[in-house]
């Protein structure tokens, strides 16, 4: 008890202006650029870069941390569920685990074959900022950037820090879940 607060913000911050919001149709895009399983659009790689081109920040916003969300058999879909809280296990590629992001359960040793199927054929779903980052990192080898969620910033110092680096110009992206917004 007492893990959740409820946080209302019934208005803008300083009366900013509401974004523009461009929905993109990605089963589309990846069918015309033959690149399956992207999750950028060409057209936010574009942007990201115009803004990096002109000195700009970007702050990309994701709501899910660690690197996948879901552990997954593909023949049976079965997925690998927390014992507790039974909802699935989050891959964390630093650290090299499966953990619940309710209760903190942490599995290290990483499954080779299905719990309920037997067979070895289980991939990784989603996305989490831990491969927004690794993406990000390909994409735009020259950019600085900084990841702020629970797994990066544990204590306040660290979190400051970051956020007074981006401040002062010396980040170029800042990649977070709410912890940013």
């Amino acid at each position: 008890m007492g893990k959740l607060d409820y946080c209302y913000l019934p208005e803008r911050f300083d009366d900013a202006a509401y974004p523009t919001v461009t929905v993109i149709d990605m089963i589309k895009e990846q069918e015309e650029t033959g690149k399956i399983g992207q999750i950028f659009s060409s057209s936010v790689q574009q942007k990201i870069e115009k803004r990096l081109k002109k000195k700009e920040q970007v702050i990309l916003l994701q709501n899910r941390r660690g690197y996948a969300p879901i552990y997954r058999c593909r023949d049976c879909g079965e997925m690998i569920i927390c014992p507790t809280c039974s909802i699935p296990l989050t891959y964390h590629r630093v650290g090299e685990n499966l953990q619940c992001h309710f209760c903190g359960y942490l599995q290290s040793k990483i499954p080779q074959q299905c719990n309920n199927c037997k067979r070895s054929n289980l991939a990784l779903s989603g996305t989490g900022t831990q491969k927004v980052e690794d993406i990000m990192n390909e994409t735009f080898p020259n950019a600085k950037i900084a990841r702020l969620d629970m797994d990066t910033t544990r204590s306040g110092k660290t979190l400051i820090n970051t956020l007074t680096k981006f401040k002062n110009g010396k980040m170029d992206i800042l990649l977070g879940t709410q912890r940013i917004a």
